[in-house]
C-alpha cells in the first residue's frame, strides 16, 4: 500500500469514453485532442520527490530499447530512499514513457484521454477573462476501467474539478479528490486522496503534455498507516525523430 498513490496516480491515463461537456470544456478537450501527433516520440525529463528526496532522470526514445532512461540526480540509484529506489528502478524499464505522457502520441490508443476521465453534471465554479473552473464528476476511467466496464461502487466518493484555460484554449489542470473516508478494498480505507494533474503545450501550438502529477493519499492497509505524497514533473520535451506538424517537404 505504500506506493498505493503512485498506482493510482499512474492510472490517469487510460483509454476513452466520450463525455458531454459544456462548451468551453469541450472546445479545450477539442483542442487537446486535435493537436495529436500519433508516433511522434518525445524526450524529456522527469524530476519525483517524495518525503523531502528526490530523483532527476532523461528519457530518450532514440537510446536502445531497456535504456532509454538515464539516472541525473543523484550519481547512483543506491543513493535513493528505498521508495524512489523502487520508482526509478520500475521506472527505468519502461520504453514508451513519452506515449503516457504526451497526449495522442501513442498511435495505439485514441486521442481523447482527458476526456475519459470527466463527465456529467458538469458546473461552472468560478470564471474570469484568463480561465473557467468547472466541478465534474471523475468516471471509471480515472482509476484504470475501460468505458466498457462497469465503475467501482466507490467512485461517488470522488469529485473532480478542472480548469480551462482561455487563451490556449487547454484544460491546465484536472484535480480528483475523495469526499469522504471509503473502502477501496477489505483490507483498506483511504481517508484522504487527490490527484492534480497539470497540463501543457510541449512547445507554441504543439501537443499537450502531463507536466506535473501530484498525488497524495492518507489511510491505512492491514492496520497500517500509510500518509504518502508523490509529486511527478515532466519538462524539457524535445521531439526525437520527427518534426513539427504543417506542410512537409515533397521527398
Amino acid at each position: 500500500m505504500r506506493t498505493a498513490v503512485v498506482t493510482l496516480a499512474a492510472l490517469l491515463v487510460v483509454t476513452p469514453a466520450r463525455a458531454q461537456a459544456p462548451p468551453q470544456v469541450d472546445a479545450a478537450l477539442a483542442t487537446m485532442e486535435g493537436r495529436a501527433e500519433p508516433g511522434q516520440r518525445w524526450a524529456f525529463t522527469r524530476t519525483v520527490t517524495n518525503g523531502g528526496a528526490s530523483f532527476t532522470a532523461a528519457f530518450d526514445p532514440s537510446r536502445p530499447d531497456g535504456a532509454m532512461w538515464r539516472l541525473i540526480t543523484p550519481a547512483s540509484q543506491d543513493e535513493l530512499p528505498r521508495m524512489l529506489r523502487r520508482l526509478y528502478r520500475d521506472l527505468s524499464d519502461e520504453d514508451d514513457t513519452d506515449f503516457d505522457v504526451v497526449l495522442g502520441a501513442d498511435p495505439e490508443k485514441a486521442d481523447e484521454e482527458v476526456r475519459a476521465q470527466i463527465g456529467a453534471p458538469f458546473q461552472l465554479l468560478s470564471e474570469n477573462d484568463a480561465q473557467a473552473v468547472f466541478a465534474f464528476a471523475p468516471q471509471g476511467a480515472l482509476i484504470g476501467e475501460s468505458s466498457e466496464e462497469e465503475p467501482p461502487g466507490f467512485m461517488r466518493h470522488l469529485a473532480g474539478e478542472l480548469i480551462v484555460d482561455k487563451a490556449a484554449p487547454i484544460i491546465s489542470e484536472l484535480r480528483a479528490f475523495a469526499t469522504r473516508s471509503f473502502k477501496p478494498l477489505a483490507i483498506a480505507r483511504i481517508n484522504e486522496m487527490e490527484i492534480v494533474t497539470r497540463y501543457a503545450e510541449v512547445e507554441p501550438g504543439g501537443p499537450v503534455a502531463i507536466v506535473s502529477l501530484d498525488a497524495r493519499v492518507v489511510g491505512s492497509a492491514l492496520f497500517v498507516g500509510v500518509d504518502q505524497t508523490v509529486l511527478m514533473e515532466n519538462s524539457g520535451f524535445a521531439r526525437v525523430g520527427g518534426s513539427s506538424r504543417g506542410p512537409q517537404p515533397a521527398e
